[in-house]
């Protein structure tokens, strides 16, 4: 067996380690993930059931509706946020030094 047999051979070896111990920490990843996904879902269900589902309604209907208000609510949020800059001044009604630099005036 020449050299680069026995470096070829030590090479298949780590690369096939390597490639054990990947999957291993990809595994242990996706259990972990999982595990955690699954242990939020399971608390939101129960916080949704318990404090925001009205009677006759389903927990999907209720995260349903929880979703469409959510919805509603950034939109509105956002509308506000527009009508309230609209109607507030600009700082350089109020400084001469602002004016001077966005109209291109002042060179210091």
């Amino acid at each position: 067996m020449t050299f680069a047999d026995k470096n070829e051979k030590i090479e298949k070896k780590v690369v096939e380690g390597y490639k054990h111990l990947e999957g291993n920490v990809v595994d242990g990843y996706k259990k972990v993930e999982e595990s955690a996904i699954g242990g939020f879902t399971k608390v939101s269900d129960h916080f949704v059931d318990k404090f925001f589902r009205k009677d006759g309604e389903t927990l999907k209907e209720a995260k349903e509706r929880l979703k469409q208000s959510d919805q509603q609510e950034k939109i509105n949020q956002e509308k506000r946020m527009n009508s309230y800059q609209k109607y507030q001044p600009s700082n350089d009604q109020y400084d001469p030094y602002l004016k001077k630099q966005r109209e291109g005036e002042n060179d210091d």
